[in-house]
């Protein structure tokens, strides 16, 4: 079984590849992020699909990639929602501050970006319905609210509740949620937090290898942060 964690930037995909890596599915890419180059927006999903068969991988904005193949087998895809409003300030926001610069007409690039999510979501859903993939959709906002419950609906989508995981795997699925509330934050602490978490687990991985006299992998797994924003604004390049 394949899982492909969709959505629009910023919708809490990293949060649930996390829940599942805890609670012992495997993924594709490194944590926090799980965004090696190979899922990013120039992705080949013939080439990929094989490559993932058995993980979990994260693929944002499908409706962007033209390579899809005509059917998949035992594919999974587990979408996240969640408020239009939020979603399209947190992207802005990510945009601006790893940018470092302000977009121009700030509300107004934010209301046509929420206003984009509803077509495009609507055609990823014909998407994965010619493909042949099964759809669980889940919301970020309930994540948050409710870890457990929404671990459980996971697990269970997956086949894995309750014949191959049990208590163990969800308390461990729900201990990386951290409880806040869903509006999009003024700043990037969650996010330093996460990239902190990355490179300290990157290191001490490269750190354990040299130690067993293993060689060390050539390039690394780099969060495709161009592909932030689901569909940048124009007014992103003034």
């Amino acid at each position: 079984m394949t899982v492909l964690v969709c959505g629009f930037g910023r919708c809490g995909s990293s949060l649930t590849l996390q829940m599942l890596r805890a609670g012992g599915f495997p993924c594709f890419g490194s944590a926090a992020a799980f965004e090696p180059e190979d899922v990013g927006i120039d992705r080949d999903m013939r080439e990929l699909l094989p490559r993932i068969e058995g993980m979990a991988a994260k693929i944002l904005d499908p409706q962007r990639t033209d390579s899809w193949p005509d059917k998949v087998n035992d594919t999974r895809v587990i979408w996240l929602d969640r408020n239009k409003k939020e979603q399209a300030k947190s992207q802005i926001k990510m945009v601006e501050l790893m940018g470092g610069f302000s977009i121009h007409n700030r509300r107004q690039a934010i209301a046509g970006m929420a206003a984009s999510f509803a077509p495009d979501r609507e055609i990823c859903m014909e998407l994965f319905a010619r493909i042949g993939a099964a759809v669980h959709i889940e919301k970020f906002e309930d994540i948050l609210e409710s870890p457990r419950g929404a671990a459980c609906r996971i697990a269970s989508f997956l086949g894995l509740l309750p014949s191959q995981w049990g208590i163990e795997q969800i308390d461990k699925m729900i201990l990386v949620v951290r409880r806040r509330r869903p509006k999009c934050l003024s700043d990037l602490s969650t996010e330093m937090e996460l990239l902190d978490h990355e490179r300290k687990m990157r290191w001490q991985g490269l750190h354990g290898r040299e130690e067993r006299g293993q060689p060390l992998a050539q390039g690394g797994d780099h969060g495709n942060k161009s592909d932030t924003a689901h569909r940048a604004p124009r007014e992103t390049a003034k």
